[in-house]
C-alpha cells in the first residue's frame, strides 16, 4: 500500500471514529478521501442525514470535505442539501475549516453558498482570525467581500483582533487589506506599539497614520511608542509627530468615517471623478494599490 493511502487511512480513523456504531459513516469516508464519484453514488441513492456527526470531533460530511481541500465534494454535499455552517465540537464551521487549509476553492463554493464569513459564535475566532494570524491574504480579501466584520463583537479581546494578528505576524499584505476594509485602529488594542516592538518593516508605521492610528496612543503602561526600549522605529515615529497628516489626507479620514464601514465597498461607485475614487481606496498608495489588484486578479482566476 502506498504511503498516501496509509496516510489517509490513518487521519481518516482519527478524524472519524468508525467504531461509533450509530452512523453508517461511508459519505463521511468518502468526503474525507474525495471520492466524488462514490460519493455521488451515495448520494444518488438516497441518505437519511446528509449532516450526520461522528465522534470525536463531531463530523459532518460537510466538514471533512472541507478540511481536506475537496471543493468538488463540497459543492455536490451543498447541492443534496447540506447545511454550510454546520459546526463541529469546537465550533468550527466548514468555512473556517477552509480557511485554515488555505483552500481558496472550498472557501469560494462555501461563501457563494451563503456560509457565513463571521463563522460561528461558538468558536471565539472567526475565519478572519484564522487568515490574518497564518497570512493568507487571499482568503482575508475573500472574507471580506463577502462581509465579515472587521470587528466582531463575540470573538476574543481586542489583543487577538484580526488587524493586531496581522501586524504580530508581520503579514503586510493581511494588514493593508484589514485597514482598506475599515478595520477600526483605536479599537486593536496599541498596533503601534506591536508594530514597534516585532520589528515590522517602515510601511506598517506609515500606512497605520495614514488610515488614523494615533501617534500619542499609550499602551496598559502609559507608554508612548516612542517610550519603549526595543522600539526600532523611533526616529521615523519623531519625525512622523513632528509632521502632522496633510489637509487631504485629513478630509480623506473624515470622509470615510462618514461613509462608515458598510459603504465603503460602494466608492468605487460614486459619481465623482475616478482620480478621487482612487485616493479615496487609497490606491494613490503604490503598495495598498499593488496588493489589491495583485489579489483581485488571484482570485478571478480561482473563480
Amino acid at each position: 500500500m502506498k504511503m498516501s493511502s496509509v496516510l489517509s487511512t490513518e487521519l481518516s480513523s482519527f478524524i472519524v471514529d468508525t467504531e461509533d456504531g450509530q452512523y453508517d459513516d461511508s459519505l463521511h469516508q468518502a468526503a474525507w478521501r474525495g471520492d466524488v464519484e462514490q460519493l455521488r453514488r451515495l448520494l444518488a441513492r438516497g441518505v437519511s442525514d446528509i449532516d450526520a456527526q461522528l465522534r470525536p470531533f463531531h463530523a459532518a460530511p460537510l466538514r471533512l470535505a472541507a478540511m481536506n481541500r475537496h471543493a468538488d465534494c463540497v459543492a455536490l454535499l451543498l447541492e443534496h442539501g447540506s447545511s454550510v455552517d454546520i459546526v463541529d465540537r469546537k465550533g468550527q464551521t466548514p468555512l473556517f475549516c477552509a480557511v485554515k487549509n488555505w483552500d481558496t476553492e472550498s472557501c469560494i463554493v462555501l461563501l457563494q453558498a451563503g456560509a457565513s464569513p463571521d463563522g460561528d459564535r461558538r468558536n471565539l475566532s472567526t475565519p478572519l482570525h484564522i487568515a490574518c494570524q497564518d497570512g493568507y491574504s487571499v482568503g482575508v480579501k475573500l472574507l471580506l467581500d463577502f462581509g465579515a466584520q472587521t470587528e466582531c463583537a463575540y470573538t476574543t479581546p481586542h489583543w487577538t483582533h484580526p488587524l493586531h494578528l496581522a501586524a504580530t505576524y508581520g503579514h503586510l499584505s493581511c494588514f493593508i487589506l484589514m485597514l482598506e476594509a475599515g478595520a477600526d485602529v483605536t479599537r486593536a488594542g496599541h498596533i503601534l506599539h506591536v508594530i514597534c516592538t516585532k520589528k515590522c518593516d517602515p510601511l506598517f508605521v506609515h500606512l497605520w497614520v495614514q488610515f488614523g492610528g494615533n501617534l500619542w496612543d499609550r499602551n496598559h503602561k502609559q507608554e508612548l511608542a516612542t517610550d519603549l526600549l526595543d522600539n526600532c522605529h523611533k526616529d521615523l515615529l519623531k519625525e512622523l509627530m513632528e509632521n502632522p497628516l496633510s489637509l487631504e489626507s485629513i478630509c480623506r479620514l473624515k470622509i470615510r468615517k462618514l461613509m462608515g464601514r458598510r459603504r465603503l465597498p460602494l466608492i468605487h461607485t460614486l459619481d465623482v471623478p475616478q482620480v478621487l475614487r482612487n485616493f479615496l481606496m487609497y490606491r494613490d498608495i503604490p503598495e495598498v494599490n499593488l496588493c489589491i489588484t495583485t489579489l483581485n486578479l488571484e482570485l478571478r482566476r480561482s473563480i
